[in-house]
């Protein structure tokens, strides 16, 4: 199955080493890559992970005039100068950009939530508060 599911916590060590999640790593391979592209989320404070598949279909996409400066700003004239390529090493470790770490509030620990196509990196408290707004805005009488 070509989705990233569950979620998954591991210690981040001193130097930005994270273990990322063996299915995670199993699914970037069936994308077609061992890394992954990572980058501050633009809707939450978690870092966004997407494969170079997705990426690719994001550049895409875009607007072609956008490198001019021309029309309005898309997620990828936003997202692509701030993306941080990460590989995990053999053993499945891979070194989290400070800039993330800090972005994301990650202080010792970090979840990896799945996403399906993507999946996200967050501080453990924030990700659980976080879950918990978008279930009650999804509970019967309440509006989205």
């Amino acid at each position: 199955m070509r989705a990233f599911l569950s979620k998954f916590t591991f210690k981040i060590d001193a130097k930005g080493r994270v273990s990322i999640p063996a299915a995670f790593r199993t699914t970037l391979v069936e994308f077609g890559s061992k890394e992954f592209l990572a980058f501050e989320s633009p809707t939450a404070r978690s870092i966004h992970c997407v494969t170079t598949q997705l990426i690719e279909q994001l550049t895409a996409a875009q607007n072609p005039m956008a490198a001019f400066g021309v029309g309005d700003p898309t997620l990828a004239s936003i997202a692509l100068p701030e993306i941080h390529p990460v590989e995990p090493d053999p053993d499945g470790r891979a070194v989290l950009p400070r800039q993330l770490i800090d972005y994301a509030g990650l202080s010792g620990t970090a979840l990896f939530a799945g996403r399906g196509s993507y999946f996200e990196i967050w501080d453990p408290d924030s990700f659980a508060a976080h879950q918990a707004a978008l279930r009650a805005r999804l509970a019967p009488g309440n509006t989205p």
